[in-house]
Protein backbone atom coordinates (compact mmCIF):
# COMPACT_ATOMS: atom_id res chain seq x y z
CA UNK A 1 0.00 0.00 0.00
CA UNK A 2 1.38 3.42 -0.84
CA UNK A 3 -0.17 6.72 0.86
CA UNK A 4 -2.50 9.20 -1.79
CA UNK A 5 -2.81 12.67 -0.31
CA UNK A 6 -5.84 14.36 -1.24
CA UNK A 7 -5.24 17.67 -4.04
CA UNK A 8 -6.33 19.80 -0.80
CA UNK A 9 -3.70 18.87 1.45
CA UNK A 10 -0.13 20.35 1.69
CA UNK A 11 2.38 18.06 -0.78
CA UNK A 12 4.25 15.76 0.93
CA UNK A 13 8.32 15.81 1.72
CA UNK A 14 9.73 14.12 -1.45
CA UNK A 15 10.18 10.62 -0.28
CA UNK A 16 8.01 10.45 2.81
CA UNK A 17 5.93 8.13 4.36
CA UNK A 18 3.34 8.04 7.15
CA UNK A 19 4.65 6.35 10.34
CA UNK A 20 2.41 3.88 12.51
CA UNK A 21 0.02 5.67 14.16
CA UNK A 22 0.06 9.28 11.96
CA UNK A 23 -2.61 11.37 12.15
CA UNK A 24 -3.09 14.33 9.46
CA UNK A 25 -3.29 18.10 11.08
CA UNK A 26 -6.75 18.68 12.32
CA UNK A 27 -6.35 21.98 10.47
CA UNK A 28 -6.51 20.50 7.28
CA UNK A 29 -9.72 20.27 5.19
CA UNK A 30 -11.69 17.23 4.76
CA UNK A 31 -10.56 14.90 1.54
CA UNK A 32 -12.74 15.27 -1.08
CA UNK A 33 -15.98 12.12 -0.48
CA UNK A 34 -14.79 9.31 -1.54
CA UNK A 35 -11.14 9.69 -1.39
CA UNK A 36 -9.07 6.92 -0.81
CA UNK A 37 -5.43 7.63 1.54
CA UNK A 38 -4.05 4.17 1.02
CA UNK A 39 -4.03 2.59 -3.00
CA UNK A 40 -1.95 -0.86 -3.79
CA UNK A 41 1.29 -0.46 -5.23
CA UNK A 42 0.55 -1.19 -8.71
CA UNK A 43 -2.74 1.26 -9.16
CA UNK A 44 -1.77 4.52 -10.57
CA UNK A 45 -3.44 7.35 -9.13
CA UNK A 46 -4.24 10.95 -10.80
CA UNK A 47 -3.80 14.09 -9.22
CA UNK A 48 -7.82 14.67 -8.20
CA UNK A 49 -9.43 12.07 -9.37
CA UNK A 50 -12.12 10.92 -7.41
CA UNK A 51 -11.97 6.60 -7.56
CA UNK A 52 -14.36 5.24 -6.11
CA UNK A 53 -13.90 3.11 -2.41
CA UNK A 54 -13.03 -0.47 -3.11
CA UNK A 55 -14.42 -3.50 -1.52
CA UNK A 56 -11.14 -4.18 0.46
CA UNK A 57 -11.38 -1.15 1.81
CA UNK A 58 -14.38 0.88 2.81
CA UNK A 59 -14.28 4.75 2.81
CA UNK A 60 -16.01 4.30 6.13
CA UNK A 61 -13.48 2.63 7.88
CA UNK A 62 -10.61 5.05 6.62
CA UNK A 63 -9.49 6.57 9.91
CA UNK A 64 -8.87 9.42 8.28
CA UNK A 65 -12.86 10.22 7.23
CA UNK A 66 -14.25 9.03 10.65
CA UNK A 67 -12.95 11.36 13.32
CA UNK A 68 -9.62 12.64 11.41
CA UNK A 69 -7.24 10.75 13.41
CA UNK A 70 -8.23 7.99 15.09
CA UNK A 71 -6.21 5.52 13.58
CA UNK A 72 -7.04 1.61 12.57
CA UNK A 73 -5.80 -1.08 15.03
CA UNK A 74 -3.08 -2.07 12.51
CA UNK A 75 -1.28 1.02 12.85
CA UNK A 76 -1.45 1.66 16.76
CA UNK A 77 -1.95 4.63 18.62
CA UNK A 78 -2.15 8.08 17.28
CA UNK A 79 0.91 10.18 17.67
CA UNK A 80 1.61 14.20 17.28
CA UNK A 81 1.93 15.62 14.39
CA UNK A 82 5.46 16.34 13.07
CA UNK A 83 7.41 19.80 12.91
CA UNK A 84 6.17 22.78 11.38
CA UNK A 85 8.31 23.71 8.45
CA UNK A 86 5.75 21.53 6.00
CA UNK A 87 2.39 21.98 8.06
CA UNK A 88 1.54 18.80 8.93
CA UNK A 89 4.04 16.90 7.44
CA UNK A 90 6.69 18.18 9.18
CA UNK A 91 10.30 19.17 7.79
CA UNK A 92 13.00 16.86 5.27
CA UNK A 93 14.30 14.06 7.32
CA UNK A 94 17.15 14.65 9.62
CA UNK A 95 16.19 17.98 10.68
CA UNK A 96 13.59 19.39 13.28
CA UNK A 97 10.85 17.54 12.87
CA UNK A 98 11.22 14.06 11.59
CA UNK A 99 12.43 11.22 14.07
CA UNK A 100 13.73 14.83 16.65
CA UNK A 101 14.22 13.96 19.96
CA UNK A 102 12.25 14.85 22.81
CA UNK A 103 12.68 18.41 23.43
CA UNK A 104 12.60 17.17 27.20
CA UNK A 105 15.45 14.59 26.84
CA UNK A 106 17.62 17.73 24.84
CA UNK A 107 17.11 20.03 28.18
CA UNK A 108 18.36 16.72 30.45
CA UNK A 109 21.44 16.13 28.15
CA UNK A 110 22.01 19.96 27.95
CA UNK A 111 21.71 19.93 31.81
CA UNK A 112 23.60 17.17 32.37
CA UNK A 113 26.69 18.23 30.32
CA UNK A 114 26.66 21.66 31.88
CA UNK A 115 26.42 19.66 35.62
CA UNK A 116 29.53 17.66 35.16
CA UNK A 117 30.79 20.84 33.08
CA UNK A 118 30.66 23.25 35.92
CA UNK A 119 31.30 20.34 38.72
CA UNK A 120 34.51 19.07 37.61
CA UNK A 121 35.81 22.99 36.82
CA UNK A 122 34.60 23.83 40.36
CA UNK A 123 36.23 20.84 42.07
CA UNK A 124 39.58 21.53 39.96
CA UNK A 125 39.56 25.41 41.07
CA UNK A 126 38.98 24.64 44.79
CA UNK A 127 42.16 21.88 44.63
CA UNK A 128 44.67 24.00 43.04
CA UNK A 129 43.77 27.73 45.13
CA UNK A 130 43.72 25.65 48.33
CA UNK A 131 47.30 23.84 47.27
CA UNK A 132 48.84 27.26 46.08
CA UNK A 133 47.42 29.16 49.37
CA UNK A 134 48.31 26.10 51.76
CA UNK A 135 52.04 26.19 50.17
CA UNK A 136 52.70 30.25 49.97
CA UNK A 137 50.71 31.30 53.05
CA UNK A 138 53.52 32.56 55.51
CA UNK A 139 56.07 33.26 52.89
CA UNK A 140 57.11 36.55 51.96
CA UNK A 141 55.65 36.30 48.39
CA UNK A 142 52.52 34.55 50.05
CA UNK A 143 49.33 34.21 47.68
CA UNK A 144 45.79 33.44 48.86
CA UNK A 145 43.46 32.90 46.00
CA UNK A 146 40.35 34.20 47.78
CA UNK A 147 38.80 34.57 44.26
CA UNK A 148 39.37 31.29 42.90
CA UNK A 149 38.26 29.59 46.32
CA UNK A 150 35.15 31.33 46.08
CA UNK A 151 34.41 30.60 42.21
CA UNK A 152 35.11 27.04 42.54
CA UNK A 153 32.59 26.57 45.47
CA UNK A 154 30.21 28.49 43.35
CA UNK A 155 30.84 26.55 40.26
CA UNK A 156 30.42 22.95 42.27
CA UNK A 157 27.39 24.23 43.46
CA UNK A 158 25.85 25.06 39.91
CA UNK A 159 26.69 21.87 39.09
CA UNK A 160 24.63 20.46 41.62
CA UNK A 161 22.11 22.51 40.57
CA UNK A 162 22.01 21.37 37.45
CA UNK A 163 21.76 17.70 38.07
CA UNK A 164 18.96 18.56 40.52
CA UNK A 165 17.31 20.06 37.24
CA UNK A 166 17.56 17.68 34.97
CA UNK A 167 16.36 14.55 37.65
CA UNK A 168 12.79 17.17 38.21
CA UNK A 169 12.71 16.58 34.84
CA UNK A 170 13.27 12.74 34.98
CA UNK A 171 16.71 12.56 33.78
CA UNK A 172 18.07 9.08 35.27
CA UNK A 173 20.57 9.22 38.48
CA UNK A 174 23.92 9.04 37.92
CA UNK A 175 26.00 5.75 38.26
CA UNK A 176 27.22 4.44 41.58
CA UNK A 177 31.08 4.72 40.30
CA UNK A 178 30.52 8.16 39.05
CA UNK A 179 28.87 9.02 42.50
CA UNK A 180 31.69 7.86 44.34
CA UNK A 181 33.63 10.16 42.33
CA UNK A 182 31.67 13.18 43.01
CA UNK A 183 31.59 12.46 46.69
CA UNK A 184 35.48 12.21 46.77
CA UNK A 185 35.93 15.02 45.04
CA UNK A 186 33.08 16.96 47.45
CA UNK A 187 35.02 15.71 50.48
CA UNK A 188 38.74 16.58 48.68
CA UNK A 189 37.30 20.09 48.60
CA UNK A 190 35.43 20.55 52.05
CA UNK A 191 38.93 19.60 53.69
CA UNK A 192 41.35 21.31 51.39
CA UNK A 193 39.28 24.34 51.91
CA UNK A 194 38.61 23.80 55.53
CA UNK A 195 42.63 23.55 55.49
CA UNK A 196 42.88 26.55 53.82
CA UNK A 197 40.77 28.83 55.58
CA UNK A 198 42.11 27.39 58.67
CA UNK A 199 45.79 28.67 57.65
CA UNK A 200 44.72 31.78 56.47
CA UNK A 201 43.08 32.55 59.71
CA UNK A 202 45.87 31.43 62.02
CA UNK A 203 48.68 33.30 59.92
CA UNK A 204 46.54 37.03 60.08
CA UNK A 205 46.08 36.22 63.58
CA UNK A 206 50.05 36.24 64.36
CA UNK A 207 51.31 39.10 65.85
CA UNK A 208 55.37 40.54 66.25
CA UNK A 209 55.55 40.08 70.04
CA UNK A 210 57.64 38.05 72.35
CA UNK A 211 57.43 34.50 71.90
CA UNK A 212 56.48 34.91 68.38
CA UNK A 213 58.31 32.56 66.10
CA UNK A 214 60.12 33.45 62.73
CA UNK A 215 61.98 31.42 59.49
CA UNK A 216 64.16 32.79 57.12
CA UNK A 217 62.88 32.96 53.29
CA UNK A 218 65.91 33.82 51.29
CA UNK A 219 66.82 37.33 52.77
CA UNK A 220 63.42 37.72 55.16
CA UNK A 221 62.64 36.48 58.53
CA UNK A 222 58.82 35.73 58.02
CA UNK A 223 56.10 35.25 61.08
CA UNK A 224 54.93 32.19 61.33
CA UNK A 225 53.39 29.90 62.93
CA UNK A 226 55.28 28.47 66.46
CA UNK A 227 53.41 25.24 65.58
CA UNK A 228 55.14 25.00 61.90
CA UNK A 229 58.78 24.61 61.32
CA UNK A 230 60.84 27.90 62.41
CA UNK A 231 64.15 29.05 63.30
CA UNK A 232 64.03 31.85 65.72
CA UNK A 233 61.70 32.95 68.39
CA UNK A 234 61.44 36.30 69.67
CA UNK A 235 63.13 37.18 72.80
CA UNK A 236 62.73 41.19 73.09
CA UNK A 237 60.92 43.68 71.65
CA UNK A 238 63.06 47.28 72.10
CA UNK A 239 63.20 50.80 70.64
CA UNK A 240 66.68 50.05 68.66
CA UNK A 241 68.72 46.91 67.96
CA UNK A 242 71.55 47.86 70.20
CA UNK A 243 68.68 47.25 73.38
CA UNK A 244 68.57 43.96 72.46
CA UNK A 245 69.90 41.16 74.95
CA UNK A 246 73.10 39.04 74.83
CA UNK A 247 71.04 36.18 73.76
CA UNK A 248 69.16 37.67 70.50
CA UNK A 249 71.76 36.48 67.14
CA UNK A 250 69.01 38.57 64.99
CA UNK A 251 66.34 41.12 65.15
CA UNK A 252 63.79 42.63 62.53
CA UNK A 253 61.80 45.84 62.01
CA UNK A 254 58.17 45.26 64.36
CA UNK A 255 55.31 47.21 64.12
CA UNK A 256 55.41 51.13 65.19
CA UNK A 257 59.00 51.30 64.53
CA UNK A 258 59.76 48.70 66.99
CA UNK A 259 62.62 45.98 66.59
CA UNK A 260 62.01 42.54 67.33
CA UNK A 261 65.13 40.63 69.01
CA UNK A 262 65.40 37.24 67.85
CA UNK A 263 66.94 34.03 69.63
CA UNK A 264 68.07 31.82 67.46
CA UNK A 265 66.11 27.86 68.32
Amino acid sequence: MRFNPPPNWPAAPEGWEPAPGWVPDPSWPAPPEGWQLWLPDETPTTVGATPAPSSAQPVAADPFLAGYGTPTPSYGAAIPVYGAATPGYGPPPMSAGFGSADPANDEIAALRKNAARAFLFGVGAVVVASVVTLASVGSSHGVIMYGALAFGALSIFRGIKSYNASRRLGGAAIGGGVKALAVLGLVACLVLGAATIGKVVETKSLTASVGSCWKVDGADAVLVSCSSDHAYRASAVVSSETDCPDTATAWVEGDAGKVVCLDEE
